[in-house]
């Protein structure tokens, strides 16, 4: 199974744009490449600004639940 983790808003540079708004697959690519399941999780910021403050902080907290679901199991 795979996370995969898509970014909603870019800053405006080049390269930060959201893959979600550049290609029509929402597992953008993903879904024909797994043999189990592609789980989503939309972060605010773009490709690259979901890497910085303040956005980080919303990927590291859906990595967090999806790792806390995971161990659950």
């Amino acid at each position: 199974d795979v996370l995969l983790v898509r970014a909603t808003q870019g800053n405006g540079d080049v390269g930060d744009e959201p893959f979600t708004n550049l290609y029509p697959d929402s597992t953008l690519g993903w879904g024909r490449r797994v043999r189990g399941s592609v789980g989503l999780v939309d972060v605010p910021g773009g490709h690259y600004s979901m890497f910085q403050e303040p956005h980080v902080q919303h990927l590291a907290e859906a990595l967090q639940a999806h790792s806390n679901a995971v161990l659950a199991r």
